[in-house]
């Protein structure tokens, strides 16, 4: 099981008491900061290439916008916020 740092510890420890390995991730809040999780992902999974692959496409678009807005002040550049909530 793959889980986030957010999951309750005594959760993971009955999974992990039924013999089920358990992998936790530290997410991020950028998609540059989780690349490192894609890339530990691939190689738990045998997914190697294909996280190399995602990260390479998430690096690529990030530069596409850097590029884009590079001539652009920063006090004009539109920000964009995302949250996410749970209801657990």
């Amino acid at each position: 099981m793959i889980s986030s740092k957010f999951t309750r510890q005594d959760l993971l420890d009955r999974i992990k008491g039924a013999g089920v390995p358990v992998a936790r991730t530290n997410l991020e809040s950028s998609s540059l900061g989780n690349i490192p999780n894609i890339l530990l992902l691939g190689y738990m999974l045998g997914a190697e290439q294909r996280a190399l692959g995602l990260a390479g496409e998430i690096k690529d678009r990030l530069e596409s916008v850097a590029l884009k807005v590079q001539n652009v002040p920063p006090a004009s550049r539109v920000r964009l916020m995302a949250a996410a909530r749970s209801n657990r």
